[in-house]
């Protein structure tokens, strides 16, 4: 009886009956502004979690250098009024010695972030990310109709290398000094930047398809398929508790090890030799060796001046692996959090909403 009243609703378009004679209703006139103020609200917050938590935050912990010199130089804007009060003293101020990473905690990336630039730091590089997804975008739909849609890998990888100039900006942006100077007046020379950045980015271009292609493949290696799942059949729900979810928690598990060890990786040598193309005269917010433990020649006595992929990666130390993973894990689940406190604030308004709605015949 159940299931034959339940096949005519769906049937029928609704529980109202056949057609289109589903029950309808009217929203109270407040809820414009409900959404509005929800619209307000949260955007800020939906950007602070995905855009500066899993964005902005990884990048401090893939370039700070946690091996800080014995003596670290005095900033040349100190007063000369307090130096001439000081005949002797010396251009360097000694350290402890000791590491002091400050991307072992989002707190201490938040107060960085806070003592340049206040809570407008939080959103650093945004603009420059912006108009790098518009023209990835553009590109992408051009480079589509070119090439046909069996092409969409390439046309990313196109699109990529075109604004190489953007996504170095945009590394320059997060880790430097505040600047008043717009993101297109910080784009660095196209050849040089390009020179420096194809190899990494056809890395991680690599990288993303497999880890986005292998869940597809895997599904086709372990044939897995959704069963003709029927109402009241127990034999497709054990079909669907047992082989299915065994594939899939395979599947979810496979994807997982590839985001961690081609995603990552990859993502960690483009950010570190883009960091390296970071001009001399731009002073950085972290700690950061532009020497690359010495395997970095300026451009002036003929090298390269930045790093290269090899160099990137072997800089790239234990410690600092496994501080990015942690750091990783820890907006992991603060974004967990997040949604859980975004739903407990959406889903009392849903329910206020419906319980004053009004039927309408």
């Amino acid at each position: 009886m159940h299931l034959s009243f339940l096949k005519r609703a769906i049937a029928g378009g609704g529980v109202g009956g056949p057609g289109d004679d589903s029950p309808k209703y009217e929203l109270p006139e407040w809820t414009w502004i409900v959404f509005l103020l929800d619209f307000i609200i949260l955007l800020p917050i939906l950007l602070i979690f995905d855009y500066t938590f899993k964005t902005v935050y990884p990048v401090f912990a893939m370039v700070e250098d946690e091996n800080p010199p014995a003596y670290e130089p005095v900033s040349l804007n100190d007063d000369a009024a307090s130096l001439a009060d000081e005949p002797v003293r010396s251009s360097r101020k000694p350290t402890d010695g000791r590491a002091r990473t400050v991307t072992s905690s989002m707190r201490a990336i938040n107060r960085l972030l806070l003592a340049n630039g206040g809570l407008r730091a939080n959103f650093r590089g945004f603009f420059c990310a912006l108009a790098q997804a518009f023209m990835t975008s553009v590109l992408m739909g051009f480079f589509t109709a070119a090439f046909g849609g069996l092409f969409t890998p390439v046309a990313t990888l196109l699109a990529a290398l075109a604004l190489v100039q953007l996504s170095t900006a945009w590394v320059h942006i997060v880790i430097s000094e505040p600047s008043k100077r717009h993101f297109w007046r910080r784009l660095p020379p196209f050849k040089r930047t390009f020179d420096a950045t194809w190899k990494p980015v056809m890395l991680y271009w690599f990288a993303a398809e497999v880890t986005r292609w292998v869940p597809f493949v895997l599904a086709a290696i372990l044939r897995l398929e959704l069963p003709d799942f029927q109402l009241g059949d127990r034999t497709d729900v054990h079909q669907l508790d047992g082989a299915f979810f065994g594939k899939s928690a395979i599947i979810v598990f496979v994807s997982l090890v590839c985001s961690i060890f081609l995603i990552i990786p990859a993502n960690i040598i483009l950010v570190r030799v883009q960091a390296s193309l970071l001009p001399i005269d731009e002073d950085t917010i972290i700690r950061f060796d532009r020497s690359f433990e010495g395997k970095v020649e300026p451009a002036v006595v003929g090298g390269r001046g930045y790093v290269t992929m090899t160099d990137a990666w072997a800089t790239f130390s234990r410690a600092a692996w496994r501080r990015l993973l942690t750091l990783y894990v820890k907006i992991f689940f603060v974004c967990i959090l997040g949604v859980l406190l975004i739903c407990a604030l959406l889903l009392p308004e849903a329910v206020v909403i419906a319980k004053k709605s009004v039927r309408v015949e």
